[in-house]
């Protein structure tokens, strides 16, 4: 097992193959929320209005208006009293993953990243949060393609089941099926946990799948030397099941 210190520079260089590709996938009909959370509001620079009612909605993102669906809700987080909702944010040439931070019903804070690897930020905002009573809607997630993105060179994995040198597409297989792994953003969260609790380091990334023309949107959490956690739900497209978390045995270390 080997695990470098974050910003260490530690990791073996990887010859660049340039490895290019489309991701691709069609409209998911079905794009249920987890919870009927409602947001409205501005996002700051680089997220604009923001129009989500029971669960699902329109963001601005980069000036074009995006289908949202919020996949994750939850609540004291980072602090006690706030709720922090997660939406993946969708137009025919876009795709990125949203958190909307809330305190006693007012939004105060958006954290956004694009799957291009390029475009994210971290921005105050204003506007209001609330849970409605009512179940949870529905949208249509429109057909969705894109360039591979610019991958994130901050870690290197290597197990037997899931593989990335921060170079390359790697691999991921999951119930038998090997997809390309696309780590598009890392978020260090070494601070982020509760006094006396240790911190993590997380990766994001796209999982696809071009034979099946499916494409997941996975977090992997980096804890315990000589395992990564694919965190749940992970929400795949088109058809929107979410998948349960999973655990590898896989060594890895930090890049930077």
């Amino acid at each position: 097992m080997v695990i470098a210190a974050c910003g260490d520079n530690a990791c073996p260089a990887a010859p660049d193959l340039h490895v290019h590709g489309t991701v691709a996938v069609a409209e998911t009909a079905q794009a249920r929320a987890a919870a009927p959370a409602s947001v409205a509001g501005a996002g700051g620079a680089g997220i604009g209005s923001i129009a989500i009612v029971g669960g699902v909605g329109t963001v601005t993102v980069r000036g074009v208006p995006a289908t949202a669906v919020v996949y994750v809700h939850g609540t004291d987080w980072p602090n006690q009293g706030d709720s922090l909702e997660t939406a993946l944010v969708a137009n025919d040439s876009e795709l990125d993953l949203v958190w909307f931070y809330c305190h006693e019903g007012a939004l105060y804070h958006v954290f956004y990243e694009a799957a291009d690897g390029v475009h994210h930020g971290d921005d105050d905002a204003t506007g209001s949060c609330s849970l409605d009573a009512a179940a949870p809607a529905s949208t249509a997630l429109p057909a969705v393609a894109f360039d591979f993105p610019a991958l994130d060179p901050g870690f290197q994995i290597d197990g037997a089941l899931l593989q990335y040198d921060g170079v390359n597409p790697g691999a991921i297989t999951m119930v038998g099926v090997t997809a390309t792994l696309l780590p598009f953003a890392r978020v260090d969260c070494s601070s982020c946990a509760a006094p006396g609790e240790s911190g993590w380091q997380e990766l994001h990334a796209i999982v696809w799948t071009a034979d099946t023309a499916e494409l997941g949107v996975a977090i992997f959490y980096l804890v315990t030397p000589g395992q990564v956690t694919l965190a749940s739900p992970v929400p795949i497209l088109p058809s929107w099941m979410l998948d349960d978390s999973t655990v590898f045995d896989a060594t890895w270390r930090t890049c930077g």
